[in-house]
């Protein structure tokens, strides 16, 4: 009986995808913005910090592990991983921003995922030549989905006051 238990289980959890690897990318749409967005894997232990946002003086002392890039972000299982999202405001204002709340690539995806980014209806600043980053979270709970790589998409536009056209 104990035995039987056992690959019951055992088939239980190749069902349910337990132990799925997933693949994300990440794609920050800023049309008609002076930015440029990069995407760093920092480490687990910078996971207490999630949500930190604010003005960045240089990249130098920034814990991270890897530029993302156009590479794509390996998950197992349940696993976790802490992003920092950095971008630079090439232009010559300040820029308040905001960012539409993201599309997953397929929608199945969204079962079993939790990305806490920054896509929340807040506004934030970016000073002109300055730098701005944002610690996130992504928990990947194995969406069963049968694909293996999964699109996070964000739009990030401009918030302008009443007084600019």
């Amino acid at each position: 009986m104990k035995n039987s238990c056992l690959v019951g289980f055992f088939f239980f959890m190749l069902a349910c995808g337990a132990q799925a690897s997933v693949e994300y990318t990440f794609d920050w749409d800023t049309k008609g913005l002076p930015f440029e967005v990069k995407t760093f894997h920092a480490p687990i232990s910078m996971g207490d910090r999630v949500g930190e946002h604010g003005p960045l003086v240089d990249m130098v002392n920034m814990p991270v592990i890897d530029l993302l890039g156009k590479k794509k972000l390996k998950l197992e299982g349940s696993e976790s991983a802490v992003l920092y999202l950095v971008i630079k405001n090439n232009g010559k204002k300040d820029i308040r921003f905001s960012v539409v709340p993201h599309s997953i690539e397929p929608v199945e995806a969204s079962l079993g995922l939790d990305f806490r980014c920054l896509c929340f209806g807040h506004i934030y600043t970016v000073k002109a030549g300055g730098l701005w980053y944002r610690i996130m979270k992504l928990h990947h709970t194995s969406p069963a989905t049968g694909k293996s790589v999964i699109a996070l998409k964000h739009k990030i536009f401009e918030v302008k006051t009443k007084d600019q056209k």
